[in-house]
C-alpha cells in the first residue's frame, strides 16, 4: 500500500534482448523520471491503481504492479473535550506516516512528539487544537475544547491569594471570582468526570474550615456539591 499523496519507486528490467528501454504509464497518480527506474506519486484519494512498464522494442510486452492507495489521515484522541478553567489534559495524534506539529487557538500547549500536554485557558470559551502532519502540511487533525464557565473548587484549604486556579481554588476564592464576573455564576465542588482529562469527581470532600466569614454573594449563584455526607463547611 501507498499512502495518498506519497511516492513509491518502481524498477523494470527487460531480458532476452539488448534493447532494454521501457516506457511507463499509470492509471492514476503521476510519474516522474524515465528509464528503468521511476518515481510514482500516489493520487490524493484512496483507491486501486496500476503502474505499467512496456518494452520500447515491443510495446505489447508489459509488466504491471497493482497498487492500493490508502487515505492519509491525521486524527487526534480524544476528538472533543470539556475542561474547566486552567484544567490540564493530554491529547494523542495518529498520522498515517511521519510526525505532527501542534498548535492551539487558546490555552497552553507542550508537545512531546505525538503527545500533547495541554492546559485550558482561564477564560471560558472554545479552543481549537490542531495536529499538522510533518510529511504533508495540508493534512491535519483537530480537537474542539470547550472551556466551561463554572468555577471549580479544587481544595478544602481556605487560603485566598485572589486567584482561582486548577492547582488551588478555595470556596472563598471561587466566590470572589464569581462576584467579579458578570451575570449568574456556578461554583462546582464535585463535578462529573470530564471528557479529555482525568476525572475530577471527588476533588473536594471532607471539611472546609473557614478562617473568616465567606464573602457576601453579590449576584445569582449556584453551588454544585457532593452532598452533606461527603463535605462539610
Amino acid at each position: 500500500p501507498v499512502v495518498a499523496g506519497l511516492t513509491r519507486t518502481f524498477t523494470a528490467s527487460v531480458s532476452g534482448t539488448a534493447a532494454t528501454g521501457v516506457t511507463w504509464t499509470a492509471s492514476g497518480g503521476t510519474i516522474s523520471g524515465s528509464g528503468a527506474s521511476i518515481t510514482w506519486t500516489a493520487p490524493a484519494t484512496a483507491g486501486n491503481h496500476t503502474v505499467t512498464a512496456a518494452s520500447v522494442l515491443n510495446p505489447a510486452v508489459t509488466a504491471a504492479a497493482q497498487v492500493t492507495v490508502t487515505p492519509f489521515v491525521v486524527s487526534v484522541a480524544p476528538a472533543t473535550a470539556s475542561l474547566f478553567r486552567g484544567q490540564p489534559a493530554t491529547f494523542t495524534a495518529t498520522a498515517s506516516t511521519g510526525g505532527v506539529t501542534w498548535a492551539s487557538t487558546c490555552g497552553n500547549v507542550t508537545a512531546n512528539g505525538a503527545t500533547l500536554n495541554y492546559t485550558a485557558p482561564t477564560a471560558p470559551g472554545t479552543c481549537i487544537i490542531t495536529a499538522r502532519s510533518t510529511v504533508d502540511t495540508t493534512r491535519t487533525g483537530t480537537v474542539m475544547v470547550t472551556v466551561r464557565p463554572e468555577w471549580l473548587v479544587t481544595s478544602t484549604n481556605d487560603a485566598n491569594d485572589g486567584q482561582c486556579t486548577w492547582s488551588h481554588c478555595s470556596l472563598r476564592e471561587a466566590i470572589t471570582q464569581g462576584n467579579a464576573a458578570s451575570g449568574p455564576f456556578t461554583i462546582v465542588l464535585d463535578p462529573a468526570p470530564v471528557s479529555g482529562a482525568a476525572p475530577a469527581a471527588g476533588l473536594v470532600t471532607g471539611t472546609i474550615t473557614l478562617t473568616a466569614a465567606l464573602p457576601v454573594i453579590t449576584r445569582a449563584m449556584t453551588i454544585v456539591g457532593p452532598g452533606a455526607d461527603r463535605l462539610t463547611v
